[in-house]
């Protein structure tokens, strides 16, 4: 686990590289730098979000901070989608989002999707509004990388996206 003079370092960085939409790549390799990428990244999202994990466990997709910014994103004028695809589906793991959902009526802009097809897909990857994205390249170890600009991976992404929500 980091200090917390570690995470905010580690956070800083990444909220620079997005205001400045660098096309720097970070590496994150914890539960905690996950969450900061995530959370930066739905805080400046202006339009749409897919997220494909292998599923939504409470201990990482209930922390505050992050709830916060998935909720502020969907209530955010030009925000069409966010849309949560998940391999493996635990009830009570989805509890803490849908909840959310359901009682802030966000309803129209969240979604959450389950389908046979995604456990064919190995690495799990988040991207936001064809720009900004988080791959893992490590599922167990749950190493990954993010940009905050690059539209040519960012755009494949959401294409991969869109391709497992049409399936």
């Amino acid at each position: 686990m980091s200090n917390s003079n570690d995470l905010e370092s580690f956070r800083y960085t990444v909220r620079q590289l997005i205001e400045v939409d660098s096309p720097i790549r970070i590496d994150n390799s914890s539960a905690e730098h996950a969450k900061i990428v995530f959370t930066e990244m739905f805080k400046s999202m202006k339009r749409e979000a897919f997220v494909f994990c292998g599923n939504l466990c409470r201990e990482f997709w209930s922390d505050a901070e992050l709830v916060s910014s998935i909720r502020d994103a969907a209530k955010r004028d030009g925000v069409e989608r966010i849309v949560f695809m998940i391999q493996n589906r635990a009830a009570d793991d989805e509890d803490c989002l849908k909840k959310l959902v359901k009682r802030e009526g966000l309803e129209k802009v969240v979604e959450f999707l389950h389908k046979e097809t995604f456990s064919m897909v190995e690495n799990h990857f988040a991207v936001f509004d064809r720009k900004r994205y988080r791959f893992e390249t490590d599922g167990v170890g749950r190493k990954a990388f993010a940009c905050a600009n690059n539209t040519e991976l960012a755009v494949l992404l959401t294409r991969v996206a869109l391709k497992l929500i049409a399936a």
